[in-house]
């Protein structure tokens, strides 16, 4: 199932595409052909989904994450 990557989209379910984890991982001479796309796409929605939980809301959530958002439609 292929990867829904809309930066601050209510549908996105991905920080980032799995060409752009490729091109990273292979700039940065990362072996990942022993994972099929599937389990790379899995993995892919596991971290954003792990690092999307880290900016919940907390007290600590302006230190964590700090900046502003882009438009009001932003999550």
């Amino acid at each position: 199932m292929a990867l829904t990557v809309t930066p601050g989209g209510a549908s996105d379910d991905a920080l980032l595409s799995y060409d752009d984890f490729v091109t990273y991982a292979e700039a940065h001479g990362w072996e990942y052909s022993a994972f099929d796309d599937d389990a790379i796409e899995a993995s892919l929605r596991r971290g954003t989904v792990y690092v999307e939980g880290l900016g919940g809301p907390t007290p600590s959530l302006t230190t964590r994450w700090p900046g502003v958002k882009c438009s009001a439609a932003q999550r």
